[in-house]
């Protein structure tokens, strides 16, 4: 089992652990304490573990098929280093795993078809179509949730979660919206693991 998945599926436990958190204060409060901002942490956090798993396991496998143990898809053949890197001799294992995570390092794999992207550097799978029959979805609705989830992150990332049509107010957020977040967020990557490796 690789890494990436370990760190993935520790991660989101850690996160579902502070929703347990989060919650038990909330009870504990009144409406005076508004830790909504707790909850909208989650989603960011969520949504970057996503992130994160893509970038390992994807250069995980990548240096799989490097190193001859895994068949090079299409997009792997394609995928382009600098002369300097290769020439000479061939590039250590190291090399190749730098060059390939600062070239990937300024991408964001959170968009359902960037993930796509990704993953086709390691198979030539349709990825949305063999993860969602998992889900008891179409492709398109799989992606679809997904770009709402990454766009709620968006918002709260970069929008303090506002709601432009009523000035100073933020969206509303629940511990349910949550959950089903990090319920869903969680069975993608783990499907997207399974399906691939």
């Amino acid at each position: 089992m690789n890494s990436s998945i370990v760190h993935f599926n520790k991660r989101i436990q850690e996160i579902k652990d502070l929703t347990s958190t989060i919650d038990h204060i909330d009870g504990m409060t009144t409406t005076a304490l508004d830790i909504s901002d707790l909850y909208r942490s989650q989603i960011v956090l969520t949504v970057s573990a996503l992130d994160h798993l893509i970038h390992e396991f994807v250069l995980e496998e990548m240096m799989e098929t490097y190193n001859g143990r895994r068949t090079p898809s299409p997009a792997f053949n394609r995928f382009s280093i600098p002369i300097s890197t290769v020439q000479g001799s061939l590039p250590s294992s190291n090399v190749i795993s730098s060059h390939i995570r600062q070239k990937h390092s300024w991408l964001s794999f959170q968009d359902p078809d960037k993930i796509a992207d990704a993953t086709r550097l390691i198979s030539d799978l349709k990825l949305w179509e063999e993860v969602a029959p998992s889900f008891g979805l179409s492709s398109g609705d799989i992606k679809a949730q997904l770009k709402l989830i990454v766009d709620r992150r968006n918002k709260i990332a970069h929008e303090s979660d506002l709601d432009p049509s009523n000035p100073g107010v933020k969206w509303p957020i629940s511990t349910t919206d949550v959950r089903d977040v990090i319920d869903f967020i969680e069975k993608v990557g783990n499907e997207i693991y399974a399906k691939i490796k």
